[in-house]
């Protein structure tokens, strides 16, 4: 069941569409997992540069290929995290923030992972689409999922 709502996602998995300017669309792609199937499944897009697609991945199952062509060579939306950065003891004093690196800048989602204890970060745009190559597909939030 999908409910829409533009609350942050916490305990619920997070349904996501995505689309790129040559016209490829992905009506629903999820992130995270449902309450009955938390810490046995936990799901992340991936592109298929075989069947030229964005799938979802379950990352706490052995198998890590594309459920529609079986390539093993997906590549995860994930974006980097980039190391910390080392402020001075002023800055510190002053209550400046350390910038915000710029691939973190426009995140469309933050999901944490408690079996990998890892969050993982969709930003909106600029990701290479599977379809056309170019760097114009961008993800969507579109509602929550249980």
């Amino acid at each position: 069941m999908y409910l829409k709502s533009p609350q942050t996602d916490t305990s619920m998995g997070s349904a996501y569409a995505a689309a790129c300017k040559c016209g490829y669309r992905v009506p629903e792609c999820p992130i995270s997992s449902t309450r009955a199937q938390h810490g046995r499944q936990w799901w992340y897009p991936h592109a298929c540069d075989t069947c030229r697609a964005v799938v979802s991945i379950d990352l706490l199952s052995d198998n890590h290929a594309c459920p529609h062509c079986g390539n093993e060579d997906v590549v995860s939306f994930e974006e980097p995290q980039a190391p910390e950065v080392q402020q001075s003891f002023w800055d510190k004093l002053r209550g400046k923030e350390p910038p915000i690196p710029e691939n973190l800048q426009d995140p469309v989602s933050s999901s944490f992972c408690f079996v990998l204890k890892k969050t993982f970060v969709l930003r909106k745009g600029k990701h290479r689409c599977p379809s056309c190559g170019d760097t114009g597909l961008e993800f969507f939030r579109t509602g929550f999922f249980d």
